[in-house]
């Protein structure tokens, strides 16, 4: 059992530093971009959109519905009297 968790963090951990590599590759390549495309401006709004869009799904899709539902299931399941 702890095998299996500790083989876990380490998955998490490799996931998170290609995610931080790709959000670093990202980031240099709008730095590339910014020295080429005079009006980035624009880039930069519908990306923040999309990052703002998919801040807010994560939120409630992702959080705040699961424990949501949890809650309400454990309530539909308790013992009636």
């Amino acid at each position: 059992m702890i095998d299996d968790e500790k083989s876990r963090n380490e998955a998490d951990q490799r996931t998170l530093l290609a995610l931080m590599l790709v959000v670093f590759c990202s980031l240099l390549l709008l730095g590339l971009m910014a020295l080429v495309v005079p009006h980035l401006l624009g880039v930069f709004l519908v990306i923040g959109g999309l990052l703002v869009f998919g801040t807010g799904h994560y939120v409630v899709w992702g959080w705040w519905l699961p424990r949501y539902l949890n809650r309400h299931r454990e309530s539909d399941e308790s013992p009636r009297r």
